[in-house]
């Protein structure tokens, strides 16, 4: 039978494990009284406390393993960019912020952690480097807009007004000798030869630049990284206005961790269309 708990000493205790004592005393007093007046067989009374005694045992197992899955959950980490705080540690590999003091390796993938003010440090200064680069952008397009308006200005005062020719006369003595047909002009001629010249050298960089890009993808396929990154740049060296070249180049330097880099080609491709492809 179920000796008699001695109750809670000192204080801490709670209102509610104070009741669960009493409870258990009036249970025990009320199988006491069973038992005096023939009620209750002790045998079975035994059995039952057994039963009690094996299903408080299996409680306590499920309750340890329970706090034992939650210390090593806890071990693991939480997913988080760490810009939140509320942890001690943190892995700028794979995102994991510790709650529990002294990891200084990360349990997920092995990388060294960043202790709360490493991190919140790193952020500030990418915040900085955000707003210079921002800044620096800002300025390109002021330039940018006040070229524009420059060029209007110089248009206006260089172009010719086509409305007054209807008001111009000529004498007969000016169309006496032979106009020159510009095919006929040696400065036109040198002229259109350049401009042939500069379109078969363009024709030229853009079949080696898809070459390239070709053996560039085919190395990304095969996991060659470097040497697919060492292509498609020097693809851009030939043609540097192809702009799946600086995607794919993006891709294959975040296959290499270069982070930075990849943004830098994402920045590249992001000016390009504002520039050329929202109207102007």
């Amino acid at each position: 039978m179920e000796n008699i708990p001695d109750f809670p000493a000192g204080l801490g205790y709670s209102k509610d494990e104070a009741d669960d004592f009493l409870d258990r005393v009036d249970d025990i007093n009320k199988q006491i009284q069973d038992i005096i007046s023939g009620k209750v067989d002790v045998k079975e009374l035994d059995r039952k406390d057994k039963e009690l005694a094996e299903k408080e045992r299996l409680r306590k197992v499920a309750k340890e393993i329970k706090e034992r899955e939650a210390k090593e959950l806890a071990k693991k980490g939480r997913p988080g960019k760490g810009h939140q705080g509320g942890y001690k540690t943190f892995c700028r590999a794979c995102f994991r912020e510790f709650l529990e003091d002294g990891i200084d390796i990360c349990t997920v993938c092995g990388k060294e952690t960043m202790t709360l003010e490493e991190r919140m440090d790193e952020l500030k200064t990418k915040l900085e480097e955000h707003k210079q680069k921002m800044g620096k952008k800002k300025t390109r397009r002021a330039k940018w807009e006040n070229w524009k308006k420059t060029q209007e200005l110089f248009y206006r005062k260089t172009s010719t007004n086509y409305s007054k020719w209807d008001m111009f006369e000529s004498s007969e003595e000016e169309f006496e000798s032979e106009p020159i047909v510009p095919k006929n002009d040696p400065n036109f001629i040198a002229m259109e030869k350049d401009f042939e010249d500069r379109a078969a050298r363009r024709r030229k960089d853009k079949r080696i630049a898809e070459d390239l890009k070709e053996k560039g993808n085919d190395c990304m396929k095969k996991g060659l990284y470097r040497t697919a990154n060492k292509h498609y740049s020097e693809a851009l060296d030939h043609k540097k206005d192809y702009l799946q070249l600086y995607t794919n180049r993006a891709l294959c330097r975040i296959k290499l961790e270069l982070w930075q880099d990849a943004v830098d080609d994402c920045t590249r491709v992001l000016e390009y269309c504002e520039v050329f492809d929202n109207g102007f």
